[in-house]
């Protein structure tokens, strides 16, 4: 979502969303646009998950939305109006896979990603946090990183007394796709969806063909 003036009449028209996942990402700390939001779903029944990150746009763009204080008081807000939706709190671990991490890098940075999170919302006990999850060219390796996140997540959150499940939403790489060859991007693709599945992701997007 790239305006906060969506209309989300449109946007979900001939959308089940009784029926249909949707996951919704920002690319800005969505305030007043939560607010219309919740205005638009109250009464309906969805499957809506949002996928807001203000430490992940820190780490992708080297600053707040706003300031320190003001990104957390407005996270603060979503969250505890945020009883309806699946989750809204995400950690983009292909942020570091895409910008060059190795395996246990990447899960070593999303942990310490979601450590801040937990950290932070440490007396919400149901709290649920989705990653969003980059799939390399190493198959059985990734197949290997989606199951080790979960346990060392789930060893993260007991710490805090919380949930300790998560939800992985996963992608295959950026970083091995060729502008030049789709075909070849199209078998890349394949093989690193198919390590998402056998890795237990919850879901697989991917880029069009």
């Amino acid at each position: 979502i790239s305006s906060e003036k969506t209309d989300f009449q449109k946007l979900f028209k001939d959308i089940s969303l009784e029926e249909i996942p949707v996951y919704l990402n920002f690319e800005f700390l969505p305030e007043s646009t939560f607010d219309e939001l919740v205005s638009f779903l109250k009464g309906k029944a969805h499957q809506i998950r949002l996928h807001i990150d203000i430490v992940g746009n820190l780490a992708r763009s080297g600053n707040w939305y706003f300031d320190l204080k003001k990104d957390h008081a407005i996270l603060d807000k979503i969250v505890s109006n945020s009883s309806d939706f699946k989750s809204v709190l995400s950690v983009d671990s292909g942020l570091y896979q895409n910008s060059g991490a190795t395996i246990p890098q990447e899960l070593a940075y999303a942990l310490a990603h979601a450590n801040e999170y937990l950290n932070h919302f440490s007396e919400d006990k149901d709290l649920e946090i989705d990653f969003i999850v980059a799939s390399g060219t190493n198959y059985f390796f990734e197949i290997a990183k989606i199951r080790a996140l979960r346990i060392l997540y789930a060893s993260l959150a007991s710490e805090y007394d919380i949930n300790e499940k998560c939800h992985v939403l996963a992608q295959p790489t950026k970083r091995d796709k060729t502008l030049y060859d789709f075909n070849v991007n199209l078998l890349r693709t394949t093989t690193q969806a198919m390590s998402a599945v056998l890795g237990g992701a919850d879901a697989v997007y991917n880029m069009p063909y």
